[in-house]
């Protein structure tokens, strides 16, 4: 229709394309300006994006082929400069490249959180325990190819991931085997519920107004939301067992005798 909005096309340029999808916004550079991420470099934006030609630097190149949706731009230890974080989509690992600045010249140095977990098609950045710090919050996406990747059967997982200095610690949301469901004796089974993964996006909000980012999944067993309690008392609690020495097996060992 010959009515506005009208769009126009900007052709950043053919790089970045090579090991198949993955690519992220975020300012890498520090000029206040967002650039585009991928898994073997990034377009720079000029002043003006929409007239000036965007610049391609293949500063890295992710080992784990393909990259997830996002790409994510962050400072993960906190040196003032901006870090990116990606997960494989289709291959197995999750990845944070440090940038560095020395004489003026850009690197970025590869560094491995984890490497035994496939799948990792999405991601997203949410304070969960509100330090005012973001979490890095992610799973294996549940069949992203209808089985077809490698490590489909592999079990499924949402994690979450406090990081400080560029060390990342793991936190469980849910993991589940996938082979007793959906192994090839079980073709015609039903999904079971609460066998959770991740879809194509995450999302964090606070659903229930008690002031902590929950997070909502949409994967191929349902949608689900993981309420934000807190971290738990560490104070324990008294005991609703009976005393042990109740039990009927409960035998008191006798004290040995000291020689004199």
């Amino acid at each position: 229709m010959d009515q506005a909005p009208w769009f126009k096309e900007h052709k950043l340029g053919p790089e970045g394309l090579g090991i198949s999808h993955g690519n992220g916004i975020g300012d890498l550079n520090g000029d206040g300006r967002n650039d585009v991420v991928t898994a073997t470099g990034w377009f720079e934006a000029p002043a003006h994006p929409a007239e000036e030609p965007w610049v391609w630097h293949a500063d890295y190149e992710f080992a784990g082929g393909g990259a997830g949706l996002p790409i994510l731009v962050t400072d993960v230890n906190g040196d003032g400069l901006n870090d990116i974080i990606m997960g494989s989509a289709h291959r197995y690992g999750l990845v944070w490249f440090e940038q560095k600045m020395l004489d003026g010249k850009r690197t970025f140095t590869e560094h491995w959180i984890e490497r035994d977990y496939p799948t990792i098609h999405t991601m997203m950045l949410a304070d969960l325990d509100g330090d005012g710090k973001p979490e890095l919050i992610t799973g294996k996406q549940l069949f992203a190819h209808n089985g077809g990747d490698v490590g489909a059967l592999d079990p499924v997982f949402i994690f979450y991931y406090r990081f400080n200095h560029g060390h990342f610690e793991r936190h469980v949301l849910t993991y589940s085997y996938l082979a007793p469901y959906f192994g090839s004796k079980n073709q015609n089974s039903v999904p079971p519920s609460y066998v959770v993964g991740t879809g194509m996006r995450l999302n964090a909000a606070d659903i229930d107004g008690d002031g902590k980012q929950d997070i909502i999944v949409a994967c191929k067993t349902g949608l689900y939301i993981f309420y934000n309690k807190g971290y738990p008392s560490v104070q324990p609690k008294p005991s609703v067992l009976p005393e042990r020495s109740t039990y009927p097996s409960h035998v008191e060992w006798e004290k040995p005798h000291l020689a004199k």
